[in-house]
This record gives structure tokens, C-alpha cells and sequence, in this order.
């Protein structure tokens, strides 16, 4: 059986969002959500207006992909050891080859960001700085969060979903959605398209389950799940960041170039760096209508 991405689509997201719904997950969304990133970086985010979604499998952390398949595969095994049903035996073991599958050839694009510390400045954060501001010599960009929500409400394969970090929620989810599926699936006619429905939901979350070590970081992911491409025809781009080709997407050709659907900025701080006046002032002239600030941590990197 072939599993594509986009078959069964908005059933799969009506699933996820049922159970990301039911915890509450999603509620009090911040009003910014903030990325850190480096001059060049940001320079380009200012200049195109646009962003880049950058490969699940080439982030920070190596094992981020590996650990939430892992625990997915470990999850739907559990639940294979005790059904008795002919019915529950023939969903679990199509959604098992299905999902392992389709998460060998994992397709999932990220641009992550943060809701910071309560306070004004929430951005200011000198953790986050270090890690990815490019110890404090980079930019914090800004988002409204409702921009976000509504481009990804609106565009084919985009979410913006909060990180869960939490071991044991992480499973009560994954054990949830199975749940879910399995009673789509009694009540589908086409139980093909059913399957694909809780595979692809099961796709949809792991870019959101992560290491509880990363907690802190209070991470908000805008995801981009690709359909099936032709490479001829694909508008997937490249970049290098040191010794690694990393496959992207931007927002603006993901979205089919629709220019005025890239979220603006809200917000640019400029980070502690010894030339953090002088790219202040390059920062406000660039500045494209955001609320521009220079951080206020006594740090120099």
C-alpha cells in the first residue's frame, strides 16, 4: 500500500487538532514568538520578507527525528500486544508499516521560534542568545502569533503547533491519535484513505516532540509538511551552514509565491554585541515598519 502525504489531508489535521484541542495545548498562544538567528540571516528575513523552513533532520539536535519515531513505533507496538479484534489487528499493522514507511523518507520542514519570558521584553534572553544569536553578535525577529495562525490556517500543508516536551504527555498523545484513528476508521467507508488519515497525523506531530532537556526554550514551530515531488519540478532550495547542505523551503514559494501572505515583523532587537549601536542604526533603516530594540543584557560575546 502507498501512503502519500496529502491523501486524506484536512481529515488527518481535524484528528491532530481534536486531541491538541482536548489538553488545551494550543491555548493562551502568546501574542510574539521570537527567532533568533545570525546578521546574515536576518538581513535576508528583513530584506525578501520571507522566511525559510529549514529539514526536521538537519536542526541542532541529530536525534530529535530518530527519538519521536522511535517512541511513535514503541507506542503502536504496545497497543499491538493487547488487541484481540481481527479489525484492531488489521488498523494497527497497516498504521505500523504505514508509519514506518513514510517516516524513513520523513518529510517535515521547521522554522522554529520562541514565546520567551513573561515581561516586556520577553526576547531578551540571554540563554537564547548564546545558543542562537550567535552569542549575542545576531537579531531577535518577532512575529505576531495571530499572523502565523492564520497563514497556516490558510495555506496547504502548514501548522504552527507548540513543542510538547513532556515524556509522559508525549505518549498520551501518540496513544490518543491512534485511539482517534481507529474510530475513524470503523466509521470510514474507505478504509485505505483511513489509514493514510492516522499515518499522516501521526507524521504531523513529531516535529512537536521533543527532549524534555530543550524545555526551556519554550519553542513554537510554524511546519511545513511537503507533498510527494518530483525533483524536476520541486521548490525545495539549498544553503550551506558550515560543513552541511541543509534542504529548505521559503514561506513565499511553499505558499505558491504569494507575497502578501508572509506574516511581517512586529519586532527587531538588536543583540549585545560590541557593535550593537552600529547595527542598530543599520537596523532601523531596514526596518520595514517592526518596533526596533537593542538588548539590554550587559553581555559581550
Amino acid at each position: 500500500m502507498k501512503f502519500t502525504m496529502h491523501e486524506g489531508y484536512i481529515a488527518a489535521l481535524s484528528i491532530v487538532d481534536k486531541i491538541i484541542q482536548m489538553h488545551g495545548l494550543d491555548d493562551k498562544r502568546p501574542s510574539l514568538l521570537h527567532h533568533y538567528t545570525s546578521l546574515d540571516a536576518a538581513l535576508s528575513i528583513i530584506q525578501q520578507r520571507d522566511v525559510w523552513l529549514c529539514h526536521c533532520e538537519y536542526l541542532n539536535d541529530a536525534s530529535e527525528v530518530i527519538r519521536a519515531s522511535s517512541m511513535i513505533k514503541e507506542r503502536i507496538d504496545n497497543v499491538v500486544r493487547t488487541v484481540n479484534s481481527r479489525l484492531e489487528q488489521q488498523f494497527y499493522g497497516d498504521v505500523s508499516a504505514g508509519f514506518a514507511s513514510q517516516s524513513r523518507l520523513y518529510e517535515a520542514f521547521v522554522f522554529s521560534m520562541s514565546e520567551g519570558k513573561p515581561g516586556i521584553n520577553g526576547q531578551d534572553d540571554l540563554s537564547a542568545w548564546r545558543a542562537y544569536g550567535k552569542s549575542g553578535r545576531g537579531v531577535c525577529l518577532s512575529f505576531e502569533s495571530q499572523h502565523l495562525i492564520t497563514f497556516s490556517e490558510g495555506t496547504i500543508g502548514f501548522r504552527l503547533s507548540r513543542v510538547l516536551y513532556d515524556d509522559q504527555l508525549q505518549a498520551q498523545i501518540v496513544d490518543e491519535l491512534l485511539n482517534e484513528g481507529y474510530r475513524q476508521y470503523c466509521k470510514m467507508n474507505d478504509r485505505k484513505e483511513a489509514i493514510q488519515c492516522a499515518v499522516a497525523a501521526l507524521m504531523f506531530v513529531m516535529p512537536i516532540l521533543k527532549h524534555p532537556n530543550f524545555v526551556d526554550e519554550k519553542e513554537w514551530r510554524l511546519i511545513y509538511l511537503p507533498k510527494d515531488e518530483d525533483p524536476a519540478a520541486s521548490k525545495r532550495k539549498f544553503c550551506v551552514r558550515d560543513d552541511l547542505i541543509i534542504p529548505y523551503y521559503s514561506m513565499r514559494s511553499a505558499s505558491d509565491d504569494n507575497a502578501s501572505s508572509t506574516p511581517p515583523l512586529a519586532e527587531i532587537m538588536v543583540g549585545p554585541s560590541t557593535h550593537q549601536t552600529l547595527n542598530l542604526r543599520s537596523v532601523e533603516f531596514l526596518r520595514a515598519r517592526a518596533v526596533v530594540k537593542s538588548s539590554r543584557i550587559p553581555y559581550r560575546s
